[in-house]
């Protein structure tokens, strides 16, 4: 009994450590989607239009990875929903890859608060790239 108790204790522990994120000072791990978020403070740096962010994550070379890109609409909702960023905003947006489905010239837009929207491409808002985690 004694052994069963520690061999749960042990395997809770463990699947805890799993679907926790991992940070560390330039990007931050989601364990449960397996997706590496970029969370430094070039985040907050500069907006961009969004074919400028869609470039500024396709170039990107971060953590000696070069297969960055700009997130979808659903990832993205859901890392700022739930995950802790270092570096983020309240007040202003990021853009998503996700053009809205009736008017795809405008991409979605998402922010903290949780608030979503579809808008103008060639307006300046934040960027935060994404990339699979293997």
């Amino acid at each position: 009994m004694r052994n069963f108790f520690l061999l749960s204790v042990v395997c809770a522990l463990s699947l805890h450590a799993q679907t926790q994120p991992k940070a560390n000072n330039v990007s931050l791990i989601d364990q449960t989607t397996r997706l590496m978020w970029q969370d430094n403070e070039q985040v907050l740096a500069q907006t961009r239009k969004w074919q400028d962010a869609q470039n500024y994550c396709n170039d990107l070379i971060l953590e000696n990875f070069e297969d960055w890109r700009l997130p979808t609409t659903n990832e993205l909702k859901e890392a700022l929903n739930k995950l802790s960023f270092k570096h983020t905003s309240k007040s202003k947006s990021f853009w998503s890859s996700s053009p809205d489905v009736f008017l795809p010239f405008d991409p979605w837009l998402h922010s903290p608060e949780p608030t979503s929207d579809t808008c103008c491409p060639n307006m300046q808002n934040l960027v935060r790239c994404v990339r699979n985690y293997d």
